[in-house]
C-alpha cells in the first residue's frame, strides 16, 4: 500500500508540476498509470471532514431545564402516577 501511495504522489506531483509552470496545453503531463483515476480519491484525504458537534444545543439545553422544573412542580411528590 506504500509503494502504491508513493507512486501515486509521484504522478500527482508530475501533473501539478507541469500545470504550474506555465507550460503550453501541448506540454501538460498526463498520467498513464492504470491506477492514477481509480485512486483520484485520495485527493482530499488530507482534509478534515465536518463531524457532529458534541456539546448539547440551546434546544437541547432548554428541554433539560422545562423537564427538571415540571419534575420539580408534581403535587404530592409523584412521578408518572406513582409515589415516590
Amino acid at each position: 500500500m506504500v509503494s502504491t501511495l508513493a507512486a501515486y504522489r509521484r504522478e500527482k506531483g508530475k501533473e501539478k508540476k507541469t500545470t504550474t509552470t506555465g507550460a503550453g496545453r501541448t506540454t501538460l503531463y498526463e498520467s498513464r498509470w492504470y491506477a492514477y483515476t481509480a485512486l483520484a480519491f485520495l485527493n482530499d484525504r488530507d482534509k478534515p471532514l465536518t463531524g457532529l458537534s458534541t456539546e448539547p444545543s440551546t434546544s437541547f439545553k432548554e428541554k433539560l431545564t422545562k423537564t427538571k422544573k415540571t419534575k420539580a412542580s408534581t403535587p404530592g411528590g409523584k412521578r408518572n402516577g406513582y409515589t415516590q
